[in-house]
Order: structure tokens, then sequence, then C-alpha cells
């Protein structure tokens, strides 16, 4: 499996996460990390990426919504693929992303 189809299961999974997210009762905002297992988020279909990542495997990212965030003035979404094993929202950009309503996800590793 290449690079880029490593990085495409990646990035899927964290939009079916954030998808299940946006549907919980109270949404956390700030600066934060998410961790999933594949199991956690696809169930049994988790078992088809097994020759890429364990199905048990934690995969983080991290995530950073804006203070001001409503769900009923949708936001932005910034996918950072970071080339160092941190996917930390850089320092000071949190202003530019309260600024112009955008939500940060980077996976990390």
């Amino acid at each position: 499996m290449t690079s880029f189809e490593r990085i495409f299961i990646v990035v899927a999974l964290l939009s079916i996460s954030a998808a299940s997210d946006a549907n919980a009762d109270s949404l956390q905002t700030g600066g934060f990390t998410a961790s999933y297992t594949t199991t956690e988020l696809l169930g049994e279909a988790a078992s088809r990426l097994e020759s890429v990542i364990s199905p048990d495997e934690p995969i983080t990212w991290e995530v950073y919504v804006p203070p001001g965030y409503r769900p009923d003035s949708p936001a932005g979404l910034l996918v950072y693929i970071s080339p160092v094993a941190s996917g930390a929202l850089p320092r000071k950009w949190d202003r530019v992303m309260d600024e112009h309503n955008l939500i940060w996800i980077s996976a990390n590793r």
C-alpha cells in the first residue's frame, strides 16, 4: 500500500469520526486530541483494513474547533497532513482559525 493510500484511509476515517461527533449533544471547542480505533469508527468493517492498521490500534489526531463555533453557522475545514509526527496546530494559528471560522484536523504519526 502506498503512502497516498494510507493518507487517504486516515482522512476518510477522520471524516467519518467528525460526522459522528457532529451529532453529539455537546460540542467540544478549542484544541484537543481525538482518539479512536478503526473498530470504534467502522465496526466490523475495520477488519477490511487489517493489512494497513490493526483494528484495535488507536488513531489520534489533533483537532481545533473555534470557541464561537455554532452548528447553524457552518465552519470551513482545514485538513492538514503534517510532515512531522505531530499534527498539532502551529503556534498562533488559533487566532486565524477563530477569525475565519475554520476547524483544524491533522493526524498524528
